[in-house]
């Protein structure tokens, strides 16, 4: 019975080592929610045995994968081949989940990763369809519900929302320069993200599913 073709046994690759960008191994691998070891693995079941030593070389640069490499890789990580040929590109500071996160440092991860890719794609959108100016005041210290009543009444003032409630807060996030973005498969443990993007864009995190309001 002859064997199936594989993405792994079309006609020689190039030998010399692809150009990519050693973050977005690790980009991708901690949005599929694998350790090394985990993606060593899967690459091995899949006929090509790679160590996790190697696999860690790529991630920080010290050594460049050939393309049949990239290849299984992006296979492994069940993303196209050029995701991890491209530039980063937009550079976010995580700052905090919120207190009722529950979940592992692994998971954790996972979500950051995953949120970095979104907002990377909406920044870049932004900028090509005309970037939307940051209207957010400076960040207030909150320590009591006095402070968070205090701070809601200066970004209304702000944004001149009035004291009518509010139909989405999302979309008056997005109108201000805001990045809003769903992680669908984040989990009832995840409770919120927050971060800044490329120094001058609040992100905030939510779990998929979440009203508007």
């Amino acid at each position: 019975m002859r064997n199936s073709p594989s993405i792994l046994s079309t006609a020689s690759p190039p030998k010399e080592p692809a150009h990519m960008f050693p973050k977005r191994i690790r980009q991708a691998r901690q949005a599929a929610g694998l350790s090394l070891q985990k993606l060593a693995d899967r690459m091995r079941a899949a006929g090509y045995p790679i160590t996790r030593a190697a696999l860690n070389k790529y991630e920080v640069g010290k050594a460049a994968p050939t393309a049949r490499t990239l290849l299984a890789l992006s296979a492994a990580l069940r993303i196209q081949s050029r995701h991890l040929l491209e530039d980063v590109g937009v550079r976010v500071e995580w700052l905090a989940f919120r207190r009722r996160c529950r979940m592992s440092k692994a998971r954790q991860e996972q979500v950051r990763a995953k949120a970095e890719r979104m907002v990377e794609v909406r920044v870049r959108l932004e900028r090509l369809l005309g970037e939307a100016v940051s209207a957010f005041p400076r960040r207030t210290e909150v320590r009591s519900l006095d402070d968070a009543e205090h701070a809601a009444a200066q970004l209304r003032r702000a944004w001149k929302l009035g004291e009518a409630p509010i139909d989405s807060l999302t979309s008056v996030i997005e109108d201000h320069g805001g990045v809003v973005v769903e992680v669908e498969e984040a989990g009832p443990d995840f409770d919120g993200l927050s971060g800044i993007a490329e120094g001058k864009h609040p992100v905030v995190v939510i779990r998929g599913g979440q009203p508007a309001d």
